[in-house]
């Protein structure tokens, strides 16, 4: 079993539909910002389900939701059919986009699952689809000295504020029995430090700069902010997430 195969069957990372739901609220809050204006394109790339990308939609003139899980897309298919803003992108989608036709590329959780040679060529797919004012923003990048057991406290902490603590109790006890502990153990996730996300965006050609915040509840994670040489930086737009 990989990745995909993980996440196409039924993952048992959120602890209840209440988890998943204040998960997806906080990532659009996150990402809203960064949509500089609203004739902008937007692709959210390993979105997951999605199930507030409506809130992103909003502010954008199109959205483009993109996801390696064969299960996944059929879920956001049916969830957005009809959305005039929103599009749910085959799996050969991405290589149809259009050069320079992208204003904003979100990745939130999913450099993690990656190997390097699929996150290079990941990098190198966004510089091409990235336009001139564009921007890229990778979240929940893991730093090597956060593990498990920070991320248990982080989901209690978070279970608290939005009330399905409970749930997340259990759900502990469950995941440390669970195929995800076990996965998890045999492919590893990729952790990275601050100097090695920079260094590897400057190696793709891009300019970067770590957020003061992470994009998702876990603030033990990173986010970066990478722009292509000569774009403007962003100004008042990522600042606003960081307060």
């Amino acid at each position: 079993m990989n990745w995909v195969d993980y996440w196409n069957g039924k993952p048992t990372i959120y602890v209840s539909a209440r988890h998943q739901q204040a998960h997806d609220a906080v990532v659009a809050a996150c990402i809203a910002p960064f949509v500089a204006d609203a004739s902008g394109c937007v692709l959210d790339f390993g979105c997951g389900d999605a199930t507030r990308a409506h809130l992103v939609a909003e502010r954008s003139a199109k959205l483009l939701l993109w996801d390696a899980a064969p299960s996944v897309r059929q879920r956001l298919s049916e969830r957005y059919a009809g959305h005039g803003k929103i599009t749910v992108l085959s799996p050969d989608g991405l290589a149809g986009i259009e050069a320079g036709s992208i204003d904003l590329i979100t990745v939130i959780s999913v450099i993690q699952y990656l190997q390097p040679s699929e996150l290079s060529e990941l990098l190198t797919n966004c510089q091409r689809m990235l336009s001139p004012r564009g921007a890229l923003i990778i979240g929940d990048v893991i730093p090597p000295d956060v593990g498990m057991v920070h991320d248990a406290w982080a989901l209690l902490s978070f279970a608290g504020r939005e009330g399905f603590l409970p749930a997340a109790v259990t759900g502990l006890i469950k995941t440390a029995f669970s195929d995800y502990r076990t996965i998890r153990s045999k492919l590893q996730l990729k952790t990275y430090s601050q100097s090695e996300i920079v260094q590897l965006l400057s190696s793709h050609g891009y300019a970067a700069r770590r957020l003061d915040r992470n994009l998702g509840h876990n603030q033990r994670r990173m986010a970066f902010e990478a722009r292509l040489p000569g774009a403007g930086s962003g100004g008042a737009v990522g600042d606003r997430l960081k307060r």
